[in-house]
C-alpha cells in the first residue's frame, strides 16, 4: 500500500504482480487451493495475493515461482515504463526454440477462422483460460 494525500492506495506494481500470479495460475490449470497447499498458505490468501488485497513477501513469491516453473522476475514483466518485451514465446514460456517457431510460423499463417476453430475445438477450462489472458493483455495496454 502506498499513501498519497493521507490515503492509502494499492501499489500498482502489487497490482501487477497479483495479476501475473492469477494469470500464470490459470494458464497452468492450477487451482488456488492446489497453489496454496503447494507453498504453505490458505487458498483465501492466494485470493489475496491476486487481488493485491495482501502483498507477497520475496520468499513467498519465489516459492510460487517454483510452482509455475518461472523466475521471480517473470511476475515483474510487462510494467508499465519498463522496457520490456512481451513476445508470445516469453508470455507462454515456451519450451525450446523449435517450439517457439512452430508457434510463430502458426500465427503468421492462420486465419481468424483457423484460430476460430481451434479455440471451439477446446474444453471449457482452456477456454476460460485463453479469454482469461486476452482480457489482461486489454487492460495492461
Amino acid at each position: 500500500m502506498v499513501k498519497i494525500n493521507n490515503t492509502t492506495k494499492t501499489d500498482p506494481v502489487d497490482i501487477h504482480v497479483g495479476g501475473r500470479i492469477r494469470i500464470r495460475r490459470r494458464l497452468l490449470g492450477i487451482t488456488q487451493d492446489d497453489i496454496a497447499t503447494r507453498v504453505g498458505v490458505t487458498f483465501q490468501q492466494i485470493q489475496k495475493y491476486e487481488t493485491s488485497t495482501n502483498r507477497i513477501s520475496a520468499g513467498r513469491l519465489y516459492r510460487i515461482g517454483e510452482q509455475f516453473g518461472v523466475p521471480v522476475a517473470y511476475f515483474f514483466e510487462g510494467l508499465p515504463g519498463q522496457v520490456a518485451s512481451q513476445r508470445v514465446d516469453d508470455i507462454l514460456m515456451v519450451g525450446d526454440k523449435k517450439d517457439r517457431a512452430t508457434i510463430k510460423a502458426k500465427i503468421k499463417k492462420a486465419s481468424l477462422k483457423e484460430f476460430s476453430k481451434m479455440f471451439s475445438d477446446l474444453d471449457e477450462d482452456h477456454k476460460i483460460q485463453i479469454v482469461s489472458l486476452m482480457e489482461s493483455f486489454k487492460r495492461s495496454k
